[in-house]
């Protein structure tokens, strides 16, 4: 039986950074496990099989339309930003008809930090049973992407020296100072890896499916990704040991 990992997320680009490390992560802590094996093992959904991931923006109104409703406070507390929004993509994924073994809920925080503590509040809540990961990325996705950029030839480190310059800090190593408020500034996170990778998307992902998963820990700490791979350590790593139906 293969392990149906539900997605919650912003865009197709955040599905594949988070799913892609996701399978790195489990490569290297489940010894048996082989990459040509992935397909047999998990299959990554959205609200349904079918669908490679659930968007955020989708799950208010996809919830009305089963008639899912999540209201009230979280353990006698409001609830921060993104909690009641991502209770109500928790009782949306456990109505589907097909069961899902885990949840994964992909989020950029853009600044409000408080996120973190909203879609925890809405794990802790939760009674749908089967594991939640929570994967922030501060301030953005592409934060996660920078973390894992190693230049390939002269021509790349030249890329990295220029922007280093400019910035006055690396941003692989120093992500989270990426906070522009508008696209196309200095310090736009999605600028920045635009530069640094020339716009090939090939390129931007083989920072999240190649880099040294101790390199992206140890520059992901201020970014949320040290965090997220952590959270797949704890809570998806013993579910793909185990495999489905075990106790």
């Amino acid at each position: 039986m293969i392990l149906s990992l539900a997605v919650v997320c912003e865009a197709a680009a955040d599905q594949q950074t988070g799913c892609g490390l996701a399978d790195r992560v489990l490569l290297a802590e489940v010894g048996w496990l082989e990459e040509e094996m992935l397909p047999h093992c998990r299959r990554w959904r959205g609200f349904d099989p079918g669908q490679t991931h659930l968007l955020w923006k989708n799950v208010a109104p996809l919830a009305r339309s089963h008639n899912i409703r999540a209201h009230g406070h979280f353990d006698g507390k409001p609830g921060a930003p993104d909690a009641q929004n991502a209770r109500l993509a928790l009782l949306l994924i456990h109505a589907s008809t097909h069961t899902a073994h885990a949840v994964v809920l992909l989020r950029d925080d853009d600044r409000q930090t408080e996120r973190r503590a909203g879609l925890e509040q809405a794990r802790s809540s939760s009674t749908i049973g089967v594991p939640v990961v929570v994967g922030l990325a501060h301030p953005k996705r592409e934060c996660w992407v920078l973390a894992g950029f190693e230049p390939r030839d002269a021509h790349e480190a030249d890329r990295v020296a220029e922007l280093t310059k400019d910035l006055g800090f690396d941003p692989r190593q120093q992500a989270e100072r990426l906070t522009a408020r508008r696209k196309g500034e200095e310090r736009d996170a999605k600028r920045v890896v635009e530069l640094l990778t020339g716009g090939d998307w090939d390129r931007q992902a083989a920072c999240w499916n190649h880099a040294d998963l101790e390199l992206l820990d140890a520059r992901g700490r201020k970014t949320g990704l040290t965090d997220y791979l952590h959270e797949l350590r704890d809570r998806l790593v013993p579910l793909i040991r185990r495999g489905p139906g075990a106790s």
